[in-house]
Order: structure tokens, then C-alpha cells, then sequence
């Protein structure tokens, strides 16, 4: 190999000029295989093409079926979820005229109060009968209790009696400005192995105190099995009845199961709605959805929750395991 060099009297300067690439095959055969191939590369491009579109087939039906599964298991598990809706009905019925009257009951029997702030998407704020909800919702906390009484600085006031159980909760609601006015009052009652609320809110604009929701709270040996809340709105009419609208409401239910030790190792949360929708003929008819998830809990060595994880499959195949944070560990 060789380089020419070039002296032009212009500049005066030498240019280095390199020789000519060339290719060099090894052998006839191996030139002969690269020419076959690059008269392939249609071939190959429409094979990719068919196999990318099976596979996009394969996976559209892999997906189909793993929905129809899942609303199967659906299926099954509204069979087997009792939402209670006869009992909550019938606290409804109990209590729709009853707010005077367990306002002065629940003052006479006061004798400790406490103060929480935040918590307000949860009901009853800190005191939510819940004991995993807020580690599943994302961005969801209970609040936190105030050591001492605030001047404003609080959402919800806990009435206990003096056995130290909520028999009243008064929770405030914070407008623009800073203001605060009592929104909603809810009674408590504790019996063996249960405990149910009713809750009122209070309309300042039609000056009308109407029942809000009602809620049920099982236990056996002091765990909680199943929680109910119905929320359906009632009013009162011209004539001083007042009435619920039993065709729009929702109801929110948890069960939880325990292990041989007492912790908690399972729970199925689910929710229902009812509503009118109006139909084509101008007339309204009963409609609703209801939505269940059920979850497996994990404990460490110390019995703290630690980890959980959903029972239903999901449509891409994980499996995955979703982590506690170290501040709210809890032993349930």
C-alpha cells in the first residue's frame, strides 16, 4: 500500500491523497450468501410483519380472556358480599326524626372530648372504622388528634362518654376565607359485637337538619368482620314528612378476614351505587354498578403489616406486591 503525494504551486503545500476502498470477499460463496439475503429482505420483512400481527392477535385474545375471568370472579363475589342493605334501611326508618333527641342524649353522657385534624375524604375522620383503607388508597390519610384543644385549627370533635367510646362526632367544614361551620353530626351506639351510627347534615340555607347516612360495624373477639355505610339523601317536604330517596344511594362494604393468630390476612372491599337514569320515553328507571377488590395482607416477623397485594388478576400478567410505608406500620 502506497500514498500519492499532490504539490500544487498555489499553496505550496503537499496533500495526502488515500488510495481507493475496496471490499475484499474471502470467497465466491460467501458473496453469493449475501446477495441471497439481500434478495430476502422482502420476504423477511412480510414473515416479520405476520408474526408481529399474530402475536398482537395472541395477546388481544389472551387479554379477552383474562377479563371475562376476572368479571367472573366478580360475578361470584357479589353472590357471596352481603351488602346489608335491608339493616341500614331500617336505621333509616329508626332514626329519620331522631336528631334532637340523641343530640341531648349524646351532651348528658359527654365526658371526654378530642380534636382531630385532616381526615376529611374519610368518614369519621381519624376514627375511621377502617384499619387498612387509608394504606391502600394512595395519597390517603386519617389525620392526626390534636394534644390539645384548638382555637380553630380542627375538623372533627369527638365526643366520648365515660367509658372513652365516641358516642358523637361533629365534623366542620372550612370555606374560603378560613371560615368553619358544623356540617355533618353523626350518633354513635354500642352494642355486643356491633356498633352502628346515623349521621345528619345540616342544611343552613333551608335551615333543615336531614339524616345522611347510616353505618354498621361487626366484630367477633374484638375484630372487626364487616363494616357497611349507606349514604342516601332524605329531605323534607312541604308538608314537615321527611323522606329518603331510596332509588339513588351507595353503599360502601368491607369484610376482613383473620389467620389462626389473629392478624389480619384477607379482606374484599366493594362498593354499590343506585341511581334513576331517565329513559328514552321521558320516564326514569332504577340503575347501578357495583365494584369489588379483594386483597391478601403480609405481616413480619413482629406482627406488623408490612405488605399487601390484589387478588384479582390484572390484564398484562403481573403479579405485583405493594409496600407499607415505614410510618404507617400497624399490627391488625
Amino acid at each position: 500500500m502506497h500514498t500519492e503525494v499532490l504539490v500544487t504551486s498555489a499553496t505550496s503545500r503537499s496533500v495526502l491523497i488515500p488510495p481507493p476502498k475496496t471490499t475484499i470477499f474471502k470467497d465466491d460463496s460467501s458473496f453469493q450468501r449475501e446477495i441471497d439475503i439481500s434478495n430476502k429482505i422482502p420476504q423477511l420483512r412480510r414473515e416479520y410483519k405476520k408474526k408481529a400481527s399474530d402475536r398482537i392477535n395472541d395477546l388481544k385474545e389472551f387479554r379477552k380472556y383474562i377479563i371475562m375471568d376476572i368479571r367472573t370472579q366478580r360475578k361470584e363475589r357479589h353472590m357471596s358480599m352481603d351488602y346489608m342493605e335491608q339493616r341500614l334501611f331500617d336505621l333509616y326508618d329508626e332514626y329519620l326524626y331522631s336528631y334532637d333527641e340523641l343530640r341531648e342524649k349524646a351532651l348528658a353522657e359527654t365526658c371526654y372530648m378530642e380534636y382531630s385534624k385532616g381526615g376529611e375524604s374519610f368518614h369519621r375522620g381519624y376514627y375511621y372504622p377502617s384499619p387498612v383503607f387509608d394504606l391502600i388508597v394512595g395519597n390517603a390519610n386519617r389525620g392526626r388528634l390534636l394534644k390539645r384543644r384548638p382555637a380553630v385549627n380542627y375538623d372533627y370533635i369527638y365526643y366520648l362518654n365515660e367509658a372513652r367510646q365516641i358516642i358523637m362526632v361533629d365534623y366542620f367544614a372550612t370555606w374560603e376565607g378560613g371560615s368553619k361551620t358544623l356540617y355533618t353530626r353523626e350518633f354513635v351506639f354500642h352494642r355486643e359485637n356491633a356498633e352502628i351510627s346515623v349521621e345528619y347534615k345540616l342544611n343552613y340555607f333551608l335551615d333543615q337538619i336531614n339524616m345522611y347516612s347510616a353505618s354498621l360495624c361487626d366484630y367477633a373477639a374484638e375484630k372487626l368482620r364487616a363494616y357497611r355505610r349507606l349514604c342516601m339523601r332524605t329531605y323534607c317536604g312541604d308538608d314537615g314528612c321527611r323522606y329518603a330517596d331510596e332509588d339513588s344511594y351507595s353503599i360502601r362494604a368491607e369484610d376482613y378476614e383473620y389467620d389462626e393468630s389473629g392478624l389480619l390476612c384477607g379482606s374484599v372491599f366493594g362498593e354499590r351505587i343506585m341511581c334513576k337514569t331517565e329513559t328514552s320515553s321521558g320516564k326514569f328507571k332504577p340503575a347501578g354498578n357495583t365494584y369489588e377488590h379483594a386483597y391478601r395482607f403480609f405481616h413480619n416477623e413482629d406482627g406488623f403489616l408490612y405488605a399487601y397485594k390484589p387478588l384479582e388478576p390484572r390484564p398484562d400478567g403481573l403479579d405485583p406486591m405493594y409496600y407499607v410505608a415505614k410510618s404507617k406500620l400497624r399490627k391488625i
